[in-house]
């Protein structure tokens, strides 16, 4: 099983250990996003192609969801977690 790992990019270290976590258990974990840094990935388009792309690879996604009063929401991950609905994905 394949498994997309969204999460708010501020929380990339987290979403990293959490991935690592689940990896543990067998379950291959796309979540390159959580490697980048403003300077190695600036290209905000290819940003976007390659998370979709990843999750086209997917059998399932799974949000990391920031706690509530976070200023860090979720971001981006509502992209794509409507990206992984349309394709019919469980979240």
């Amino acid at each position: 099983m394949k498994l997309y790992l969204a999460g708010n990019s501020a929380e990339a270290l987290r979403c990293r250990q959490i991935a690592n976590s689940i990896a543990l258990n067998g379950i291959e974990v796309l979540c390159g996003w959580t490697y980048w840094t403003p300077e190695s990935h600036s290209d905000e388009d290819f940003n976007w192609l390659y998370c979709l792309a990843q999750i086209r690879q997917a059998d399932a996604l799974l949000v990391v969801a920031p706690d509530w009063e976070s200023p860090n929401r979720l971001r981006g991950a509502h992209v794509e977690v409507g990206y992984a609905l349309g394709r019919g994905l469980p979240i």
